[in-house]
């Protein structure tokens, strides 16, 4: 369970991410909303196909996690290159991540798991409109944010953070399958993520004034 909730602390991250670009530039929406059923589709099919063994290897597997810690630093250098030349956010900024495909892909095969009769790709998509549903809520609390700058700011700080959270869900030992939740190991790569969060955007609040 260790991993499943770092997973969701990266959802989270990244949801709020994909709100904020969407906010700065709502157009984003018309890339944003195939790209997520895609994704939400592909994550299904590999779920419906995944056992429980095969799902704790492929976390275990470097493989899967090398790669994403590079995806995830390159697309926070972008950011951070488009924000520093004040530019705007692109349809590759909205593009899942790969937490945010691990996290579906994980959540798809719990689902598949505990309910009967549903094929991996409804249970996917169920998954990923749940996501585009909070996704879209967070757009409408944050409406009043249009500033590109920021967006791409907090884009680049989500990736790296994901730095942390890469690995963090690579090195948890416990197995997917049912087990205690060792809250205080969780809760204590979630807060260091949770802290960096804050860091940057004090950082950033009066580096600009």
């Amino acid at each position: 369970m260790d991993r499943e909730l770092v997973l969701v602390g990266a959802l989270a991250l990244f949801c709020l991410r994909d709100a904020r670009l969407i906010v700065s530039r709502p157009r984003l929406l018309f890339a944003f909303v195939p790209l997520l059923c895609l994704a939400a589709g592909a994550c299904g099919v590999v779920a419906e196909n995944l056992s429980a063994q095969g799902a704790t290897e492929l976390l275990d597997d470097s493989r899967l996690w090398i790669p994403a810690l590079l995806l995830h630093a390159a697309l926070g250098l972008r950011a951070a290159r488009k924000y520093r030349r004040g530019g705007s956010a692109d349809w590759l900024t909205v593009f899942p991540t790969p937490l945010t495909i691990v996290g579906l892909t994980l959540g798809t095969r719990a689902v598949l798991v505990f309910w009967d009769g549903v094929d991996g790709v409804t249970a996917g998509a169920g998954l990923g409109a749940a996501y585009g549903l909070l996704v879209a809520l967070l757009v409408l609390a944050l409406r009043g944010m249009r500033d590109g700058v920021a967006a791409l700011r907090y884009s680049s700080l989500a990736h790296f953070s994901a730095l942390l959270l890469v690995p963090s869900a690579a090195v948890l030992d416990t197995p997917l399958a049912a087990q205690p939740v060792h809250w205080e190991r969780a809760a204590l790569v979630l807060a260091s993520i949770a802290a960096l969060v804050t860091a940057s955007f004090f950082w950033h609040r009066y580096r600009w004034k």
